[in-house]
């Protein structure tokens, strides 16, 4: 169908740009179709999200909101590309991973700001967590 084959053209668009670039719309994808930049930068491994945002930009896939430092994906089916780009198995591990930057990366009053993505993302995964003490860091939050 017409819907599919866009997703899959804007995901070749973006498997063409440079991997920090992938990560960065892939990651912003999990977090929502509207993110921070500060929040993303914690969310990723990425070093320079900056650049990395400025690429995405001036190749149409997301733009700068009103209020500086936010940012969406210029169409729903751009999110849904970079989304589809997390193979789905791993989709869990990515999502815990994220929450795990966020946890670790986060002040206590940004946690309290941004609890529901924090929560969100490690709930996620946490049937992947293995160990007593991560467990109870998320029942914490």
């Amino acid at each position: 169908n017409g819907q599919h084959n866009i997703v899959d053209l804007i995901m070749k668009k973006i498997n063409h740009l440079p991997t920090d670039v992938q990560t960065v719309l892939t990651t912003a994808a999990c977090i929502g179709a509207e993110f921070e930049e500060y929040v993303l930068t914690k969310a990723t491994s990425t070093s320079d999200v900056p650049t990395a945002l400025q690429q995405a930009v001036e190749n149409g896939l997301v733009m700068e909101q009103e209020q500086s430092g936010c940012y969406k994906f210029v169409h729903d089916r751009i999110q849904q590309a970079a989304y589809a780009l997390i193979p789905e198995k791993q989709r869990s591990s990515v999502s815990l991973e994220i929450g795990q930057h966020l946890q670790s990366a986060l002040s206590e009053e940004e946690i309290d700001t941004h609890i529901f993505l924090v929560v969100n993302h490690m709930s996620s995964g946490s049937h992947l967590l293995n160990n007593q003490v991560a467990k109870d860091s998320l029942a914490s939050l």
